[in-house]
């Protein structure tokens, strides 16, 4: 909206410039126009540097947001992968095969110990 602004000003100065300059005889008239170009000037660098600040409070909002968004996927990440062995485990014992210790009554308590057992690097 300020860009609209002054680039409205900015034609009538440079109409005033083109058409009028000859005209303005009196000195008063001069002096206005003089002050309307300083103040101009002073807009369109206080444009810029808003310009400046709102493309850097772009860049902050938009960090934050990947911020969260890599924090979420993080946590979902680790929520994939707790689940996962206990999948494993109740699909294992759900097939319709006939498995060792299927009909004793902590068979699967049982299994867990045995691989807890086994050297880490087996698996």
């Amino acid at each position: 909206m300020l860009d609209f602004i002054i680039d409205s000003d900015r034609k009538i100065l440079s109409f005033i410039n083109r058409e009028q300059k000859e005209n303005i005889k009196e000195i008063y008239m001069q002096n206005e126009v003089t002050l309307l170009e300083e103040r101009m000037d002073t807009l369109e660098s206080l444009v810029r540097a808003y310009n400046k600040y709102l493309s850097s409070l772009d860049t902050i909002i938009n960090n934050n947001s990947s911020f969260q968004l890599n924090n979420i996927m993080k946590t979902l990440t680790e929520l994939t992968v707790v689940l996962t062995i206990p999948t494993i485990t109740y699909g294992f014992w759900r097939i319709n095969l006939k498995l060792p210790f299927q009909g004793v009554l902590y068979g699967s308590l049982l299994v867990m110990v045995l691989l807890q057992s086994f050297p880490k690097n087996l698996f």
